[in-house]
């Protein structure tokens, strides 16, 4: 767990995987009616370097 959750699930999805003999299954997520809120500020920067605060922004 010190390097994350998405490492755990990886080595545990490949041993069962490995155990079984086949691929894990596959589940597809689809949502309607989603809506997202943020909180953010903005920037008076004249930099053209400054980036927009967009969600990939704040993700990277």
């Amino acid at each position: 767990m010190a390097q994350g959750p998405n490492v755990l699930h990886g080595y545990v999805a490949d041993k069962v995987e490995a155990a079984m003999g086949k691929s894990m299954p596959q589940m597809e997520v689809r949502f309607n009616n989603l809506s997202i809120t943020a909180k953010v500020f903005a920037s008076r920067h004249s930099d053209p370097k400054a980036q927009l605060p967009t969600l990939y922004n704040s993700l990277k």
